[in-house]
């Protein structure tokens, strides 16, 4: 029989888990050297192309991009999508779980699917055609919208400020 094994985060982000994100997001930001190219390296460092993107989408309540790409051409002609992982409050996910086709109707999005994690948590992954096809602002703007639109209808935002998570 399969051991469980309890959760160390909560399966959905809390107000505390995104002020720790964002701080060590700024601190990647501020240590970002000159030499990356703005569709980002292999060093692991953000891409630059997609700053303004996360900190518009971290600006929403409920909402925290952990991971993102804009997209890459690679050297051999290959494509790789751009992506964002997002954490997401209770209310704001359960308001894209009844939204997610919506944005997965619209151009450029390729794919939308929900992790759950070793560790317990939840993440939205959202693949998209990016700078590797010269669409990064036009798929993010519609990332953006959708993320707005919903964060917005969950009680106003209000539903982001709570900490029970399961």
């Amino acid at each position: 029989m399969a051991e469980y094994i309890k959760p160390v985060i909560d399966r959905f982000l809390t107000v505390g888990e995104k002020s720790e994100i964002l701080n060590a997001w700024g601190e990647r930001i501020s240590a970002l050297p000159t030499d990356v190219p703005g569709e980002g390296d292999p060093r692991g460092f953000p891409d630059p192309l997609m700053i303004e993107w996360c900190r518009r989408i971290n600006a929403l309540k409920g909402v925290c991009t952990v991971q993102s790409c804009s997209g890459h051409r690679a050297s051999d002609g290959a494509f790789y999508s751009g992506h964002l992982w997002l954490r997401m409050s209770r209310g704001v996910s359960d308001r894209f779980e009844r939204q997610a086709f919506n944005l997965a109707g619209q151009r450029g999005i390729e794919r939308v699917s929900k992790l759950y994690m070793h560790g317990g948590e939840e993440v939205i992954v959202l693949e998209f055609q990016g700078q590797e096809h010269d669409r990064l602002d036009s798929s993010m703007g519609a990332v953006l919208r959708f993320l707005t639109e919903i964060t917005t209808a969950v009680d106003g935002g209000a539903a982001w400020l709570s900490t029970s998570s399961r």
